[in-house]
């Protein structure tokens, strides 16, 4: 999308952590391309070209495995007991380890209970 700008101060909704209801408010030129900057943004030859490196890099779509789409299955089909508590069986959290599902709780909650 080229959005071409001539008057400079306006609200654009487009940039992130708006200081307005309506946006964010840009007063100069200066100050907008400060917020570009900001929000990562580059120009469109620049776009353009790293679209072109990742298209000749041959980027593929990120699929699941079929291992992990039965580990997904086996999970979804997995029925709550009368207390809403789910119990996986062994194959199935070999099966999500086999995937690399951390099962590990983090230490930082003091949490008790879970797999460690």
């Amino acid at each position: 999308m080229l959005i071409k700008v001539t008057k400079y101060e306006h609200f654009n909704k487009a940039l992130p952590n708006w200081n307005t209801p309506q946006g964010r408010y840009i007063r100069t030129k200066k100050q907008y391309k400060e917020e570009l900057a900001r929000a990562n943004c580059v120009p469109i030859a620049e776009g353009r070209e790293l679209a072109a490196k990742a298209k000749q890099a041959g980027h593929r779509p990120y699929t699941l495995s079929r291992k992990a789409v039965e580990v997904i299955q086996a999970i979804n089909n997995t029925k709550p007991d009368k207390h809403g508590k789910v119990t996986f069986s062994d194959r199935t959290i070999d099966g999500m380890r086999e995937v690399g599902v951390n099962l590990k709780r983090p230490k930082d909650l003091g949490l008790k209970g879970g797999w460690e």
